[in-house]
């Protein structure tokens, strides 16, 4: 039989070769398993205010609701100026007013220690009620006597009744410059009621 000889040593290793081609992309693995949820995180800061818009147009009127319930009566106001009543008012110097005016005439009324009152009819004349109008700035003079009883209010009763039994000549510019026909006179001593209050009517300038 023939004998194979003996193996000799290794050689010595070759020069390293070129780098061979890249292989062919392969196929796409299966979508992995969808992860834990995260954590929340921080709230962010607030964002700068918007502009305002622009005002919306006029809504329709809507409709017109039910009635309401009727209030209650208000008081009575004063009672109205007859227009064609006797002319009222005060003196320049406030010492004589006439007041509660009506076609008749307007009560007369003269202050005495600041205090109105009222003067009686007795004794009464034309030359009187020409004395009050003068005192007025007014001309004319036509007395109504017992306008109390024409005219009666209540408030009228409380105050005094200053002046009774003048007795004017006519010349005098207001009431108190008048004579009395009783000598011891005294303002307010009179032995009249107010049903026996005397008016004046006069005439504007």
């Amino acid at each position: 039989a023939q004998i194979e000889p003996a193996a000799g040593p290794p050689g010595l290793d070759g020069k390293q070769g070129f780098r061979g081609k890249d292989g062919a992309r392969g196929i796409n693995g299966r979508q992995g398993w969808a992860g834990a949820k995260g954590a929340t995180g921080f709230v962010g800061l607030r964002g700068p205010h918007g502009k305002p818009a622009a005002a919306g147009t006029d809504g329709m009127d809507g409709e017109r609701g039910p009635r309401g319930l009727t209030g209650p009566l208000g008081r009575t106001g004063p009672q109205g100026t007859d227009l064609d009543a006797c002319p009222g008012g005060v003196s320049p110097g406030a010492e004589t007013r006439l007041v509660d005016c009506s076609t008749l005439g307007c009560r007369v009324e003269v202050q005495h220690n600041g205090v109105w009152g009222t003067v009686c009819d007795n004794a009464f004349t034309m030359s009187d009620a020409e004395v009050v109008c003068r005192s007025m700035g007014m001309t004319g003079g036509r007395e109504k006597k017992r306008y109390g009883l024409y005219d009666w209010k209540e408030a009228v009763s409380h105050i005094p009744i200053w002046m009774s039994r003048v007795k004017c000549s006519g010349d005098e510019i207001m009431l108190e410059h008048c004579a009395h026909k009783d000598k011891d006179f005294v303002w307010g001593e009179t032995h009249c009621e107010h049903d026996h209050d005397v008016a004046v009517c006069c005439v504007r300038f």
